[in-house]
């Protein structure tokens, strides 16, 4: 009986130490289909709470920096002014402009013009613009919206200096101011421009030593583009008048046409027309009235080389003799210029200028002279 007992117990043993030890059998595996694999998304990088959403109507604004510089050297051969009669560095402009949106933009540009043997370097212009619809508004300090020239950066003008119109009306480079400018288009062809400024500056240079103006400075500037064939001519008339702080009245009318063929930016040919009137009537003073103007034609030879002349013309309309008739006087000038573009961002510019001024009772004085510019300029700089 012992013996049966003893020997299931070893059987039972055994049993169940084999049951643990010995695995299970594995089945046999299925054949699994084979499938394309998917491509792997790239991981998602999570960017800080505060820079995941931009600021509704905000924008990284578009920085576009600016710079030009011209080089006058005059070669004087009769009656020269002597101030000109020297090598010049004349022009150094160094901005940029800011563009917010497509609808605005701010404007920064510090640098000097040499007139009379120093450079003085200041903030030339620093405004801000903005468009709404058809009109746009302009504030800050500017070269005033009206003239012809006035509203070019004289780097970018086609001849070497100044007609006599602008010099004796605008100063030798252009009127210059801070106030607010307001422009209406109609459509792409009319558009009325009205601004009103300080009239501390008006030139270059502060006014009766920048003192406050009785009339600060208005101005208008209606025009009209009209399409010309493979080209345009712009129609404009200008109005500006001021009451300085001594009580002198100054009111400058004037007249204007552009007319350019072929590429706006790289014309064929170009003609500039503009006539200007001024009455100017000092306090205690008797009446001055001046009136001249100049006609510029230039024509593309190939594409590096252009021609053009131009005709200057300036009269005092007020003067009279000590009887009191009118004094028949006239300043005249024949300018032709020749431009050699090194390079779509320089150009060499070289003009003659053979002036004669006559005055009833005077003997007729003359001047000539030949300048040559050297230019630079980028291509970021704000147009008008």
């Amino acid at each position: 009986m012992i013996r049966i007992l003893s020997a299931l117990l070893v059987f039972f043993i055994s049993t169940t130490v084999f049951a643990q030890t010995e695995p299970a059998p594995v089945p046999a595996p299925s054949p699994t289909p084979v499938a394309t694999p998917e491509p792997t998304p790239a991981p998602i990088v999570e960017a800080p709470a505060q820079l995941s959403e931009p600021v509704p109507g905000l924008a990284i604004p578009s920085v576009k920096p600016s710079f030009a510089l011209d080089v006058l050297a005059a070669l004087p051969t009769e009656n020269a002014v002597p101030a000109q009669e020297r090598f010049r560095f004349r022009t150094l402009d160094i901005g940029a402009r800011i563009d917010f949106d497509e609808r605005s933009h701010a404007v920064i540009d510090v640098g000097g013009r040499d007139s009379n043997g120093t450079m003085t370097f200041r903030l030339r212009e620093g405004y801000v613009q903005a468009a709404v619809d058809s009109w746009s508004v302009l504030a800050g300090s500017f070269f005033l919206g009206f003239g012809l020239l006035n509203r070019i950066p004289s780097t970018d003008w086609p001849f070497t200096s100044a007609p006599l119109s602008q010099s004796e009306f605008f100063s030798e480079e252009r009127a210059y101011d801070s106030g607010a400018e307001l422009t209406w288009r109609a459509n792409d062809r009319v558009a009325v421009a009205l601004g009103v400024t300080n009239g501390y500056w008006y030139g270059t240079a502060p006014i009766t030593g920048g003192d406050k103006p009785l009339t600060p400075t208005h101005y208008a500037r209606p025009s009209l583009v009209v399409p010309v064939g493979d080209g345009r001519i712009e129609f404009a008339f200008d109005y500006l008048s001021r009451v300085d702080v001594t009580g002198e009245r100054m009111r400058l009318g004037g007249f204007e046409a552009a007319f350019t063929r072929g590429p706006v930016t790289d014309p064929t040919w170009t003609t500039w027309l503009e006539v200007n009137h001024r009455y100017n009537l000092p306090s205690g003073l008797p009446l001055e009235e001046k009136l001249g103007g100049y006609l510029f034609n230039q024509a593309k030879i190939d594409r590096s080389w252009s021609a053009g002349v131009r005709l200057d013309a300036l009269t005092i309309t007020s003067l009279t003799n000590t009887s009191g008739q009118n004094r028949a006087n006239l300043q005249a000038a024949v300018v032709p210029v020749a431009t050699y573009r090194l390079t779509p961002a320089t150009e060499l510019k070289t003009s003659y200028t053979y002036l004669r001024e006559t005055r009833d009772g005077d003997s007729t004085r003359g001047e000539q002279r030949i300048e040559f510019v050297f230019t630079a300029r980028s291509s970021g700089r704000p147009s008008p």
